[in-house]
């Protein structure tokens, strides 16, 4: 299009008030050549833009579409360079493809700086992110917030990196400097290869520019010849859509909101994220007196599977999600499988449940038959099935007298510093994770892996191979004494239990062949 001098003025006053108003995009009969004011339709985003194109199409009419910031920011230079090379009254060429092409770029350069800034906002030397554990190891409302801005930055990172090839020279570009090296190391390659990319989220990521934001067209389609020329048919179309969009929104008022939210919550919370909430929504409109929800999703590339039981209540439209199973492939093949309850809301994690079935422990807030909640670890026992082919679940809680720290503390751990380096350790291994540590071996830092083990009041150490160490070939820190190795303990846990046995037996035998009163009693696992 040509922007002759004498109507200049009063089309860049037209761009500047309607991106005043929030505009962003323009649409132009392709034929008008010199256009005016009146030619020129607005749009609030791309998506809306795009509409008004193909719909005039199937009209045979060509629409050429501007975006509106940089279109305004060309008519500026153009007129800046026409007046400096002697030109008093230019005027202005603008070419619709030309326009898109420095758009793409606006807002790829503006998306690169906008995850620039972001990458900025962390410590990248204590962040790790776990797709099961985001939301679940927050501890404050804040640390959930942290956890939610580091998800969404990883699901951004990985559209962008599959969105063009420029997108992945770029994304490359930011990980190697903020990555390498560090926690996040690990999760490069699938950042880079889409794995978190969620296509069926809404678009609501703050650092990806995009080009449309969900919003109505404010255009009377009566005052556009461009839709009327063939008829009304525009505006019918645009009463269908209305009527439809009603139609769904009286669906979703039939049910329980305020259900639907808790649900949601439990679900994001319990580590399973946001890909259900379709599938939920769906079942709860059908009515349904119990229904099913399939996860799955890969952990160190092995699936991990889960089959989340939702049921109605006998009283009321209230949806409960009562429990859920899991199922892990071990290394050697075998499938594993364990049903963990969902109370009030609260219950064993996605993550942790992966731990356990893996064969370490977690430690947990427990909740006793009088209400009083406590903590302990628990850990399942694959030798022990109960009548639904649940596995035994082992409790070890305060009273058993297992300290993680002062297990670890026998080791020369660097991590082990008495700040956030030690707190995020413990609070990984708790959670049932294996956590990469350094220990001094003669004088040398080596990275291992350890994990907790509360049965026998140790923890489990492999080196860099993953391969189990024996303690006693581990250094120990100077003036500590040698721990004995785990079979040894195993020994000792025997004989005091053997004590144990002896001294009630004698106990019983005392007197009148009364009890004592006070009685010790063996531990005993109890089902979650």
């Amino acid at each position: 299009m040509t922007i002759i001098y004498s109507r200049l003025q009063a089309i860049v006053n037209a761009l500047q008030y309607a991106i005043k108003d929030d505009k962003m995009w323009m649409g132009l009969d392709s034929k008008v050549q010199i256009p005016s004011v009146s030619d020129l339709h607005y749009f609030d985003s791309h998506h809306d833009a795009l509409n008004f194109q193909e719909f005039n199409q199937s009209r045979q009419k060509e629409v050429d579409l501007f975006p509106l910031i940089v279109t305004l920011d060309a008519i500026h230079k153009s007129v800046d360079g026409s007046l400096q090379n002697g030109v008093q009254q230019p005027n202005v060429q603008l070419e619709a493809n030309a326009m898109q092409a420095l758009h793409e770029d606006y807002m790829f350069q503006t998306t690169v700086s906008n995850f620039t800034d972001t990458m900025d906002s962390f410590n990248w030397n204590s962040t790790f992110y776990d797709p099961l554990e985001a939301n679940t190891e927050a501890e404050s409302f804040e640390d959930k917030i942290e956890f939610n801005r580091l998800e969404s930055l990883v699901e951004e990172l990985s559209a962008f990196a599959i969105s063009s090839e420029r997108g992945q020279e770029a994304v490359t570009e930011l990980l190697d400097r903020y990555w390498k090296g560090q926690p996040m190391d690990s999760q490069i390659a699938d950042v880079l290869r889409g794995k978190y990319y969620k296509p069926d989220r809404p678009s609501n990521h703050p650092n990806v520019v995009i080009n449309e934001r969900d919003l109505h067209y404010r255009i009377d389609p009566d005052e556009n010849p461009l839709f009327n020329k063939d008829g009304n048919d525009f505006t019918d179309t645009l009463i269908e859509h209305i009527e439809q969009q009603q139609l769904f929104n009286n669906k979703l008022n039939l049910m329980n909101q305020n259900n639907f939210a808790y649900l949601k919550d439990n679900i994001k919370y319990t580590g399973f994220g946001e890909a259900l909430y379709p599938a939920l929504e769906k079942n709860i409109i059908a009515k349904k007196d119990d229904f099913q929800l399939h996860f799955t999703t890969q952990i160190g590339n092995r699936p991990f599977d889960a089959i989340l039981d939702f049921r109605k209540s006998n009283t009321s439209d209230m949806y409960f999600f009562n429990r859920y199973t899991a199922t892990v492939e071990r290394n050697n093949g075998e499938k594993l499988s364990q049903s963990f309850a969902i109370t009030k809301g609260k219950g064993v994690t996605a993550k942790e449940a992966y731990n356990l079935l893996q064969g370490r422990a977690v430690k947990r807030e427990m909740t006793n038959a009088k209400g009083e909640e406590y903590m302990a670890w628990i850990q399942l026992d694959f030798d022990i099935k109960d009548e639904k082919g649940n596995f035994k679940v082992n409790k070890y809680n305060e009273n058993y007298g297992y300290d993680l720290r002062e297990s670890i503390a026998s080791f020369p751990v660097l991590e082990l510093d008495g700040g956030e380096k030690e707190k995020d350790l413990l609070r990984s291994l708790e959670k049932g994770n294996v956590q990469a540590v350094t220990i001094e071996i003669i004088g040398n830092p080596e990275k291992m892996f350890i994990e907790a083990n509360p049965k026998y009041k140790t923890i489990n150490i492999y080196d860099n191979s993953f391969k189990l160490m024996k303690h006693q070939d581990i250094p120990l820190k100077q003036g500590q004494a040698q721990r004995p190795a785990l079979s040894q303990e195993n020994k000792q846990a025997t004989t005091q239990k053997q004590k144990q046995t002896e001294k009630k037996a004698n106990t019983q035998k005392n007197g009148n062949g009364l009890i004592s009163k006070k009685r010790t009693r063996n531990q005993k696992g109890v089902k979650i």
